[in-house]
């Protein structure tokens, strides 16, 4: 954070210096050049992309100088026991109540969920698999009632985590973006999240072959 890669693709008045994917992989390979076990595209280039694309100004604000600043880790929740990574594999559900949402369902592979501070939650509002209408983001609170987390056991010992989300409480003012119309947002992020893990695994295996 004191270096100012936590704010990198972030605009000024977040706390970050505007700069492109291209600045960000370089950066990403550095991290996998010594194998940095960070949480640093989970939060800052998936749920902070997607907090910079569809986020209030009040969100951006909120989130964004903070992640910049080194206060908070948002863990990515997207993926489920499916091997779609993309609207065929949603089926978590978000009911809307009086004042809010309420969420239920089961996210796989979540990284650094046990030092999450919030989720951002990819569930269903309205709609079926496989369409890509009707899919919400919440940023839910970690610490709220009703989340329950187990560690998966990988080959490379990093922190996955299976999340489960049952009968857990969003307020209203933290949906992210229009109800329903996250899956193109979600999209952009996941490719730029793609290509900036493809730079740190360039330079992990740089590493490991040095």
């Amino acid at each position: 954070a004191e270096l100012g890669w936590l704010g990198l693709p972030y605009p000024e008045q977040f706390g970050g210096y505007g700069m492109g994917h291209v600045d960000v992989v370089i950066l990403a390979k550095e991290l996998g050049r010594v194998l940095c076990p960070s949480p640093y595209i989970p939060t800052v280039v998936l749920a902070g992309g997607a907090i910079l694309a569809a986020g209030t100004d009040e969100q951006k604000k909120t989130y964004l100088t903070r992640i910049a600043g080194g206060q908070v880790v948002i863990a990515f929740a997207l993926q489920e026991a499916s091997k779609y990574v993309d609207p065929r594999g949603i089926r978590a559900r978000a009911t809307e109540t009086a004042g809010g949402w309420v969420i239920n369902g089961t996210k796989m592979f979540v990284e650094f969920a046990n030092a999450a501070d919030r989720f951002l939650v990819a569930a269903r509002t309205s709609g079926e698999a496989p369409s890509p209408d009707g899919v919400t983001m919440f940023l839910v609170d970690a610490k709220s009632p009703g989340i329950k987390m187990s560690l998966l056991g990988t080959v490379a010992r990093d922190k996955q985590f299976e999340v489960k989300f049952d009968g857990v409480k969003v307020a209203s003012a933290d949906v992210l973006g229009a109800v329903g119309k996250a899956w193109p947002v979600l999209e952009k992020v996941v490719q730029g999240g793609v290509v900036a893990l493809s730079g740190y695994m360039v330079g992990a295996s740089e590493k490991i072959h040095s």
